[in-house]
């Protein structure tokens, strides 16, 4: 069986979710962390542009910035164990994420659901901890109590970052924009279509009846007014794209394999490769459809240059408060007695204390 893969290069278009567990003594938006991977493409000191999902049309990847819709009013979302978990309570959640993984969680119904899933997980273990006094136990409070300085500690780290609201206007991220144009380049994209044959087990019987079919098809096709769809239908050996006619969605140009690439640039729209040996089959390929190569607008890639700006400012702001700090209260540290805590010698001089 063929999937789409086989026309593509190994893409890392993987979506991984984690999440850290709540604690009593932590406020959900610092105890929930959600990791998507996202295709926005780097915009800062990027020499090689990204390109959109390529089942995807390329100026969806400017809608990558817009938060994940929560309902107006505040209804049950989901409840365990007569804990109703409410939409207020998601969208706190949903808050100390990232514009890029919100918006991956907006596109990814199932990412959205696991992701409530972990949250009524982890009050089930709370709940558990709880009714145990866990809590109180004085290695357990000792721990919590580190948690809970740390959660403060990046709450407040986060507070003194945020940039100005004003902060970008229209005229610095069109400057940014204007600078760093050629990130925002979307190569050709193709439709395209397939019918594959698979060469069986690999046995010399299993090649000549594959041979035979690949014939059988390629006479096919060469009759007049030959409908492609219904042929992958019938015979194509990947039922998943054949039930569709064997439509495989959209591809850009430099992810097609390179045994296919030079045929199908060399089509037009409607053109049908002959068949294409690769390492476990045959295939025929259909242009359904081309998208020349293009560069997306300002008003395209407004919303996620914005965000990623703001980013780096709150990133520079929070080094530039770190540094200040540092600068009004220099940290003394005992070299000597650190180098016991872990009994490693010690490093660079060996006075009781260096700055």
């Amino acid at each position: 069986m063929i999937e789409k893969s086989r026309f593509l290069l190994k893409l890392n278009c993987v979506a991984a979710l984690t999440a850290v567990s709540a604690i009593a003594a932590v406020s959900p938006a610092n105890a929930a962390e959600l990791k998507v991977k996202d295709f926005v493409p780097s915009i800062f000191g990027s020499s090689q542009p990204e390109t959109p999902p390529p089942a995807a049309p390329a100026a969806k990847t400017a809608q990558a910035a817009s938060p994940v819709a929560v309902s107006g009013s505040d209804e049950v979302i989901a409840r365990v164990e007569g804990k109703e978990l409410r939409a207020s309570e998601i969208k706190t959640y949903l808050e100390a994420l990232s514009a890029a993984d919100r918006a991956a969680l907006a596109q990814n119904p199932a990412a959205l659901s696991q992701f409530v899933r972990v949250i009524l997980v982890n009050q089930l273990v709370l709940k558990q901890a709880l009714a145990k006094r866990w809590e109180q136990q004085p290695a357990n409070a000792a721990l919590l109590q580190r948690v809970r300085d740390s959660a403060i500690t990046e709450a407040y780290l986060q507070s003194v970052s945020k940039p100005a609201d004003t902060f970008p206007t229209d005229a610095d991220v069109q400057k940014v924009y204007d600078a760093n144009k050629s990130s925002f380049a979307v190569p050709r994209m193709y439709h395209l279509a397939q019918i594959y044959v698979s060469s069986g087990k690999g046995d010399q019987a299993s090649k000549d009846k594959g041979a035979q079919k690949v014939a059988d098809i390629a006479s096919q096709l060469k009759q007049p007014n030959a409908d492609f769809a219904a042929i992958a239908k019938s015979k194509s050996d990947a039922t998943e794209t054949g039930a569709n006619g064997g439509e495989i969605g959209w591809i850009t140009e430099d992810q097609l394999r390179p045994e296919v690439k030079a045929l199908v640039i060399a089509l037009n729209k409607g053109g049908v490769t002959d068949q294409v040996q690769v390492d476990d089959g045959w295939q025929f390929i259909k242009v359904l459809e081309v998208k020349e190569a293009r560069t997306q607008t300002f008003a395209e890639v407004r919303p996620v240059l914005a965000q990623k700006m703001r980013e780096q400012q709150a990133t520079a702001n929070r080094r530039s408060y770190v540094g200040e700090l540092l600068k009004q209260n220099t940290p003394v540290i005992n070299e000597l007695a650190l180098s016991k805590v872990l009994g490693t010698p010690a490093t660079g001089p060996t006075a009781s204390s260096t700055q």
